[in-house]
């Protein structure tokens, strides 16, 4: 209603239903502007290979997992899932070697900022510095400018370009590699 639209439901026992959503909405016509530094316009998902790339995917929401299983196979990576932030802690602390993570900031249990507090530290320990992208879509302009006081290296807003994640990616990996 505050957009002016409304939302109608037909549903017969035994039939199934229909839902109508109707947002009064004028198309669009022009090319979006990009949203910052490091951001693609492209439509289409560059055809790439990453394949190698050890990514842990901390997300708790499983459609956002399925989605971003289905993306990053795009560019053959299949990365190691986290569905909270206790577990992200415990897959990194498992050992095994993550080239970046993608981290969720609003988990259950234990938050992505805390998850992230928690990596730096012990990387003061291990000496070996992981890339973390901050990917959500519920978070305040003040958070967005203090992500790197938090630890993170970069962010990326959902709902994203596929081309924006893998400009990322490609950043992180060369990071990593410099470092």
């Amino acid at each position: 209603a505050l957009h002016g639209g409304g939302i109608k439901v037909e549903s017969r026992v035994g039939e199934g239903a229909v839902f109508q959503v109707e947002l009064p909405y004028k198309i669009y016509e022009g090319e979006l502007p990009a949203k910052g530094i490091g951001v693609s316009t492209a439509k289409t998902i560059t055809p790439v290979s990453l394949k190698g790339m050890n990514v842990l995917l901390a997300e708790d929401n499983h459609m956002s997992v399925l989605f971003m299983k289905q993306l990053l196979a795009k560019w053959d990576i299949v990365p190691v899932v986290a569905h909270d932030g206790e577990e992200a802690i415990s897959l990194y602390d498992s050992g095994e070697q993550f080239d970046i993570i993608l981290m969720d900031i609003h988990m259950p249990r234990v938050n992505g900022l805390e998850v992230v507090k928690y990596i730096r530290n012990r990387e003061k320990e291990t000496g070996v510095r992981i890339f973390i992208i901050a990917l959500t879509a519920s978070v305040s302009d003040k958070l967005i400018a203090n992500l790197e006081d938090f630890g993170f290296d970069d962010y990326l807003g959902k709902p994203f370009r596929p081309n924006d994640l893998q400009l990322k990616l490609e950043k992180g990996l060369k990071k990593n590699v410099l470092h």
